[in-house]
């Protein structure tokens, strides 16, 4: 009996799988509910009303960020690729890469839409996110008053001003590729239109079912290069 409680103990002791506990942490971030997003222009629409209204939390559940990690096994990556690449391929066990490259590339996507709202709603804002702005100082320390302008100028409040003017949508003509084992089973592209008076910012996304939900995929407008998720 003693033998066998020890045994028990060593079992339960034991700590789960890395690759279990980071998509247990997935699991943690807001979802969407059952068919919370059963159409396309939904999914936008919730992402971008959670970036206007300051409440990016919102945003995890229009992404797929789970599925995206557990497609991105080392043998799903080198099937889909053909070949070995150290430059995009994390060695078979190493899950904690290949979980901060998920949600690195949602923050990465998140943050680049904030700021490009931001530096459109006003000149001060713009000029503050494109070059070094000194600080001011009194007696040779930074002004406490500069730094509260600064809070102000850079303030993500302002983002409310915005408003979303227009959503349409089509189907995609062909299923998406490029997004390993995560089956898509229909697909739209969705064009946005963020509006704060005479100022309008237009996006274009990807958007594709996973399970019973749209979910966003990929941002093609967003500029060549940039290496945010979706």
């Amino acid at each position: 009996m003693c033998f066998l409680l020890i045994s028990l103990a060593l079992t339960v002791a034991q700590p789960a799988p890395e690759s279990t506990m980071f998509e247990g942490l997935l699991d943690r971030l807001p979802q969407a509910a059952p068919r919370e997003f059963a159409t396309p222009d939904a999914v936008v629409r919730e992402y971008f009303e959670a970036i206007i209204n300051n409440q990016v939390e919102r945003t995890f559940k229009c992404v797929p960020l789970r599925a995206q990690y557990v497609a991105a096994s080392f043998e799903a990556e080198v099937t889909r690729l053909g070949a070995y690449s150290p430059t995009s391929t994390s060695p078979p066990e190493d899950h904690y890469s290949r979980f901060m490259e998920v949600l690195q590339g949602h923050h990465a996507t998140v943050k680049f839409l904030r700021y490009l709202l931001l530096a459109k709603a006003d000149r001060e804002a713009a000029e503050a996110l494109n070059s070094v702005t000194s600080a001011e100082l009194v007696d040779g320390k930074v002004d406490p008053q500069w730094v509260k302008r600064m809070a102000e100028v850079l303030s993500l409040q302002k983002l409310s001003k915005y408003e979303i003017k227009t959503l349409t949508s089509e189907p995609c003509p062909s299923k998406p590729s490029g997004f390993g084992g995560v089956t898509i089973s229909e697909a739209a592209f969705v064009h946005v239109v963020i509006a704060k008076g005479d100022i309008e910012i237009q996006q274009e996304l990807l958007v594709g079912k996973v399970g019973e939900n749209f979910q966003i995929l990929r941002f093609p407008s967003l500029p060549s290069g940039f290496r945010g998720s979706p």
